[in-house]
C-alpha cells in the first residue's frame, strides 16, 4: 500500500470510529430523554444517531472498495 493510500484508509478507519462513537453516544442522550419524558427530544437524538451510524457504514464501504482498488493495483504491478 501507498503513503498516500495507507493515509487516506487511516483517515478513513479515524472517521470512522468517530461516527460510531457519536451514534452511541446520541442513542444513550435519546434514551436517557425518552425516559425523562422528552419524546420529541429523543426523536431529534435518534435521527442523529442514526444519521452518524448511515455516514459509519458509508465509511466502511469506502474502505473497503479503497483496499479493493489497492490490491488489484498491487497486483498489476507485481
Amino acid at each position: 500500500m501507498t503513503q498516500a493510500v495507507s493515509g487516506l484508509a487511516n483517515a478513513l478507519a479515524r472517521c470512522i470510529v468517530t461516527d460510531e462513537g457519536a451514534a452511541r453516544d446520541f442513542a444513550a442522550v435519546a434514551d436517557t430523554l425518552r425516559d425523562d419524558g422528552h419524546q420529541a427530544s429523543a426523536d431529534a437524538m435518534l435521527r442523529l444517531s442514526r444519521h452518524h451510524r448511515i455516514r459509519a457504514l458509508e465509511g466502511r464501504g469506502n474502505l473497503a472498495a479503497l483496499r479493493c482498488v489497492e490490491e488489484a493495483l498491487d497486483k498489476d504491478r507485481s
